[in-house]
């Protein structure tokens, strides 16, 4: 019986500074979500100011009888009536719409709270595929929306 309560004596004397280690220790899931929860982004187009960027969505890929393939990658910004910006975006939807083949490279740069980059996307021989005007509402708020078609992405 003295044996048992040694034991006993020391798993229990033990068992709070494990709980207190283990408590004070980072997960990997809170590493993670650091990690992922960017505070800001930038999306960069070759020779083009893309302007006020809300949303980036669709970079995915897939594989299909082993050929990759590239989601639509759709970039959602602010409508803003300022002909320097607009135009050099419109410019290309429409050299595209008229038949020309104009691809850029471009990136989607993930920002840490400093303003330093995280991670980043790289998007190779993208142009843009769709437009979708602003959407109107009562609050005042007018969101364009622009689909690229991508031939490659890819994390750095």
């Amino acid at each position: 019986f003295p044996r048992l309560l040694i034991a006993l004596g020391s798993f229990i004397i033990l068992l709070p500074l494990v709980v207190i280690a283990v408590g004070l220790a980072p997960t990997a899931d809170t590493a993670r979500q650091k990690l992922f929860l960017p505070s800001s982004f930038r999306v960069e187009i070759k020779g083009i100011d893309v302007g006020n960027v809300k949303e980036v969505s669709g970079i995915e890929s897939e594989v299909e009888a082993g050929k990759v393939k590239y989601g639509d990658i759709t970039i959602k910004r602010g409508f803003v009536n300022d002909p320097a910006r607009e135009d050099a975006l419109r410019a290309w939807y429409k050299k595209v719409l008229a038949g020309t083949t104009d691809r850029k490279s471009g990136s989607v740069i993930y920002l840490d709270r400093a303003g330093k980059e995280v991670m980043r996307y790289n998007l190779f021989e993208a142009w843009p595929c769709r437009w979708k005007a602003p959407e109107l509402n009562s609050k005042g708020e007018a969101t364009e929306s622009i689909d690229f078609c991508v031939e490659k992405v890819e994390r750095i």
